[in-house]
Formats: structure tokens, C-alpha cells, sequence
């Protein structure tokens, strides 16, 4: 299957021109939110620097292009994660220094992909250093993150940060139509995700994600009727799950920030656009702001692998007092 990327022509710009003119940087970061396509860049990106017809866009019809696209090429290496938090581990990282300065085996490049990156620790960073500073001929890192924010200053000034963003809705549809879902099924996940191509496809298949986005509408509508005890049950069902509970609160904080623009305009990035517009009117700027800064924290705390139940209960009487 060719790897497609709708969208990011700028980014997709940026590698072209740097593979035509030969000035290609041996380290890139690909930046954004969870679902916009980083890793498909990536692979698109491995592809074109090893495609055997091509010297700018992957031709995707070589031995090469279909072994990448199969994620079954020996020098494209998708570097395993490791612990609790998924992240690269020091040791890990070693290894590849080791390995780095190895010929490739088929390949007149070797390309080592760190996917999902927001976990990398500091030791594996400072263990890296010196080899994106002074890599190889031969060799290439990608990695993709949700922000930059998570790589020290050291790296971030080494390597070629790009970002990525969501497509427009129509491409959303047409992606999804390409994969098959029934109609009913996109229109729902657009509704929810609007161009962001990977969570709709995770909201169609995944039952979790779509009892998470009812949980969330379940939240605004009670901050919004000002019903406490239908919050305090809303977020009691958090309680068991922690990536639930994380995903539902970076999802309700996008349903105050949608609340906070809707006097403006009626471009929301909420999996609940009534509910923001009906949450505008109930509660003022400031408690919007105010609201954000909460889920905000309590994110954090969750990330900090503080106790769950502490979390949620803590936030409900925050909300409850805020509104």
C-alpha cells in the first residue's frame, strides 16, 4: 500500500527541495499532535532517501519503496521503546551509537526512526548528542514528537524541526472513504475530530476512545447545567483508567478553549462544538481561562504518576468552584 500524505505540502516542500539541492540535514524533528500523521511523514521521508528511482518523492513502486512501506527495510530502523513511560532508554540508545557506524546493508544510507518521542529521557538525549553532531555520512535520525518542548535545547539546536497539522475536513472524508469506513462512521469522527485523519480513524475502530468523547460531552454538559452530582459520576467513571482519564481531560480542555473563541468565530477543535457554544454563554472568559489552567495541572499530575482518584476528585470541587 503507497504511503499518502494528505496535506503539509510545506513540510513535504521542505524534504523535497533539501533531497533536489543535496543539502540534506542528517537529523529531523517532526512535531504535533497525536493523530496528524508524524510517523507516515517519517516513513514517507525514509522512503525518499532511499527510493532507487527517485531523487526527491519516493517513487513508492521499487523493492525499496514497498520494503519501507512494509516496515521490512534493514536500514530503516524503528528504534524500540522501553519502560513504563514508553520512552528510549540510555542503554537502547548506546546501541545504536554502536550500531550507527556500521555501512548499511543494502542501502547507501541507514535511517534510525525514534517514533512517538515525547518519553525520551534526558540520559538517552545527552548520550545521543554527539553522534547528531557528528553522524556518519551514511546516517539519518528521525524522530516524532507532540512538542519540541520535550528535547533539551542541545538537540533542538542540532537537528531540522518541522511541524505538522491537522487537513482540511473534506480530505479528512476522502481519507477515510479511501479506507473504507461507512459514511455515518466518518461524519460521526469528523464531527469529533475534524481533520485530525488518525484520531477519527481511532474513534471509528477504538469503543474506549468513544465511551472517552461521551465521557467528555457528559462533563461539559453538567459544568454546563451546573449539575454537580452528574460531574462527580462523569469523573468517578475516570477513575479506573489512566490514559482514559488523560485523554478525556486534554479532550475537555479543548472545550474551553472552543468556549473561550466562540464569540469570535465557529473554527472549534472540541469533539463537542454545541457544547462549547452552549458553554460560552454560561460561563465568562475568565473562568474559561481559569478552567484551562486546572485541567492543565492536573494533566501534569497525571504525567507525574500521581494518584488518579486524588487527581479527579481534586479537579471536580476545582471545576465546581470555578463555575
Amino acid at each position: 500500500m503507497n504511503v499518502k500524505i494528505y496535506s503539509n505540502q510545506n513540510t513535504l516542500n521542505t524534504l523535497s527541495y533539501m533531497l533536489e539541492s543535496n543539502r540534506l540535514a542528517h537529523s529531523f524533528l517532526i512535531y504535533g499532535d497525536a493523530g496528524l500523521g508524524k510517523k507516515t511523514i517519517a516513513k514517507y521521508y525514509a522512503m525518499s532517501l532511499i527510493c532507487e528511482k527517485s531523487q526527491s518523492t519516493p517513487c513508492q513502486q521499487c523493492v525499496t519503496c514497498k520494503n519501507v512501506s512494509k516496515n521490512n527495510h534493514p536500514d530503516v530502523i524503528w528504534v524500540e521503546h522501553s519502560g513504563k513511560l514508553q520512552g528510549f532508554s540510555a542503554e537502547t540508545v548506546r546501541n545504536i551509537c554502536a550500531d550507527a557506524i556500521i555501512t548499511p546493508n543494502n542501502a547507501e544510507k541507514k535511517i534510525y526512526i525514534f517514533a512517538d518521542a515525547d518519553n525520551i529521557t534526558i540520559q538517552a538525549q545527552n548520550a545521543l548528542l554527539k553522534l547528531i553532531e557528528e553522524p556518519p555520512s551514511f546516517t539519518y535520525f528521525i524522530f516524532t514528537a507532540k512538542s519540541k518542548d520535550v528535547f533539551l535545547p542541545t538537540i533542538i539546536s542540532r537537528i531540522i524541526s518541522l511541524g505538522v497539522s491537522e487537513c482540511t475536513e473534506a480530505e479528512c472524508r476522502l481519507a477515510l472513504e479511501e479506507r473504507g469506513f461507512l459514511n455515518d462512521d466518518i461524519t460521526d469522527a469528523i464531527n469529533c475530530f475534524h481533520g485530525n485523519i488518525g484520531l477519527c480513524i481511532s474513534y471509528i475502530q477504538d469503543e474506549k476512545l468513544q465511551e472517552t468523547v461521551k465521557l467528555t460531552k457528559s462533563i461539559t454538559d453538567a459544568i454546563i447545567n451546573r449539575n454537580e452530582y452528574e460531574l462527580i459520576v462523569a469523573f468517578a467513571d475516570l477513575e479506573s483508567d489512566r490514559n482514559i482519564a488523560k485523554t478525556a481531560l486534554m479532550l475537555l480542555d479543548k472545550q474551553f478553549h472552543d468556549a473561550l473563541i466562540a464569540r469570535f468565530t465557529d473554527r472549534f477543535i472540541g469533539c463537542y462544538p454545541s457544547g462549547s457554544k452552549k458553554l460560552s454563554q454560561k460561563i465568562t472568559s475568565s473562568s474559561c481561562e481559569e478552567l484551562h489552567s486546572l485541567v492543565r495541572n492536573a494533566i501534569i499530575l497525571i504525567d507525574s504518576n500521581v494518584n488518579l482518584k486524588l487527581i479527579l476528585s481534586t479537579l471536580c470541587g476545582e471545576i465546581i468552584n470555578a463555575t
